[in-house]
């Protein structure tokens, strides 16, 4: 009797859906449905940052609200602000980080925290600086 090969487990078609999206649109939902296999969360957004330009959004996956309040008002100024964004001016060593390994002391404080991150409503937040 011949058996069929077994299906590769998710991991694995989401590397493969990765590596195919390499240079293209496609990559960004990749990396959201390949992370989704590591570990839970509930949105992810990319962005680039270029010298001391605002942001540019490359990759969202909230709702039209959300996106208004943490993609466009971010760019229009808190993003100066940010542990994440100022990390990346720093020439931080490109990894992963938790917005708190990057944040002062007195982070709940601040005017990023105030101004900008209370009202997006996130209780907590990795960064991938690449």
């Amino acid at each position: 009797m011949d058996s069929f090969p077994a299906l590769p487990p998710p991991w694995a078609a989401a590397m493969t859906s990765l590596a195919e999206g390499l240079g293209s649109d496609r990559f960004p939902a990749a990396l959201r449905q390949l992370l989704g296999q590591c570990c839970s969360f509930d949105s992810m957004v990319a962005s680039r940052y270029e010298g001391a330009q605002p942001p540019v959004s490359l990759y969202q996956d909230l709702d039209e609200l959300q996106a208004a309040i943490t993609v466009e008002f971010y760019a229009s100024g808190p993003y100066l602000l940010d542990p994440l964004y100022q990390a990346c001016r720093n020439g931080c060593t490109p990894g992963a980080y938790r917005l708190m390994e990057l944040a002062p002391e007195a982070f709940y404080r601040s005017e990023y925290y105030r101004a900008f991150y209370r009202k997006i409503s996130i209780s907590d937040e990795i960064g991938l600086l690449v």
